[in-house]
């Protein structure tokens, strides 16, 4: 189902891409998360929309995006921001190497990730993608962005908040039919 919105995400600057990927990646943080990971998840999620915005700066998130690394496989969340961190490394190394493909590798797995988590219903991350693909192409395109240019407050300002994903029960296992 989400395979058929790869080739739309391919089709955003490079920060967009980036950008779709932490939207996301803050939605399941949100719908997941509490406390201290819910704090680091914020701090990260805002972290990577300023670079988004700016078109340059993840190295000064260098220590942050690494207890992002440090978190990686423990939730779908922390996995999914991970990834969102990579895509805009790599969206801000893009500047100097052809590693565009990359952003949106990254960017996709981010994505892929929010939606693997049991609880995360793979409909409602389809329906939110699609949503913010419109919407940040839309952005882009009325703000004149180019491939390899930041955001700017132009951008971001035309996005509507991001809300939390509904977590549903997790469907039972195989082993439970048994006892």
């Amino acid at each position: 189902m989400l395979d058929a919105t790869r080739e739309s995400l391919a089709s955003l600057p490079l920060w967009a891409q980036a950008l779709v990927a932490v939207r996301m990646a803050r939605r399941v943080a949100l719908a997941l998360l509490a406390g201290a990971d819910l704090d680091l998840a914020h701090r990260a999620c805002d972290a990577i929309e300023a670079c988004a915005a700016e078109g340059d700066g993840t190295h000064r998130h260098k220590a942050l995006f690494g207890r992002l690394g440090d978190r990686r496989g423990t939730s779908a969340a922390f996995e999914s921001l991970w990834l969102a961190a990579d895509s805009a490394c790599a969206a801000e190394a893009a500047n100097d190497f052809p590693v565009d493909a990359i952003v949106t590798a990254s960017a996709w797995r981010s994505i892929a990730a929010a939606a693997d988590d049991p609880r995360i219903s793979r409909i409602q991350v389809a329906v939110l993608l699609a949503a913010d693909l419109d919407l940040v192409r839309f952005a882009c395109a009325e703000s004149g962005v180019q491939t390899y240019a930041g955001l700017g407050p132009a951008v971001l300002s035309r996005l509507t908040p991001t809300h939390p994903l509904t977590p549903a029960a997790p469907p039972p296992s195989p082993e439970s039919h048994h006892r």
